[in-house]
């Protein structure tokens, strides 16, 4: 990508603008030589669109690169637990991980669409308790949006943190940047389906959470 514009981006400018400006230099060289206003006027037309793109582009580029620069991972402390409390949406799929094997966890508090908290517990294999609760009561939280938030033209960030709401320390975080294409790459993404650029992916509460294997509870 230079200045902001993929490969493709650059040869669809290429297709586009080295016809007309050869166009503009034929015009210019055997009929409009006398009128170098009207010369001005249609090459100020022509190019100023693309100046416009290119702008566009490298703003957006800057911007996504220094967002990039603070985006990752970083795990502060890693701790065993029985379980925590996920304060996404809809968690249902994480019983399937109240088993003995990688997770290990004894209990998970989430919170489902209706934002009713519930605590979802390991009894044994093949069994897990669903009860209802006023408020989380697990020690961690992982707290993180569904949706990643809007943070300039073409650009959306996604923060996650990891708090011990007993001393309020965040003993992790993540923080993933979203570009969407400029203009002159929105022509062509478009039809193929391409999602944003992404950066700062990685996984949180695995690196965060030492669970304890519900079998030996």
């Amino acid at each position: 990508m230079f200045l902001g514009i993929s490969t493709v981006g650059w040869a669809l400018i290429a297709l586009v603008y080295v016809p007309l400006s050869i166009v503009i230099v034929v015009l210019w060289r055997v009929r409009w030589r006398t009128r170098p206003r009207l010369v001005t006027a249609l090459a100020l037309a022509a190019y100023t669109p693309l100046i416009a793109a290119v702008a566009e582009a490298v703003y957006v580029d800057t911007r996504f690169k220094a967002l990039c620069a603070t985006a990752g991972t970083q795990i502060k402390q890693r701790v065993v637990v029985e379980g925590f409390y996920d304060d996404g949406y809809s968690r249902e799929g994480w019983e399937t991980y109240l088993r003995p094997g990688d997770f290990r966890f004894r209990f998970v508090e989430w919170k489902d669409k209706h934002g009713r908290i519930w605590r979802s517990e390991f009894v044994r294999p093949g069994e897990v308790n669903r009860l209802p609760l006023d408020r989380p009561t697990a020690r961690y939280h992982w707290l993180h949006p569904e949706f990643s938030s809007p943070d300039g033209h073409l650009m959306q960030r996604r923060e996650q943190t990891i708090v011990d709401t007993l001393t309020g320390e965040v003993i992790a975080r993540q923080l993933m940047g979203y570009r969407y294409p400029a203009f002159v790459d929105r022509l062509w993404s478009q039809f193929m389906g391409s999602g944003p650029e992404i950066c700062g992916i990685g996984d949180i509460y695995s690196n965060t959470f030492i669970g304890i294997d519900p079998k030996d509870k």
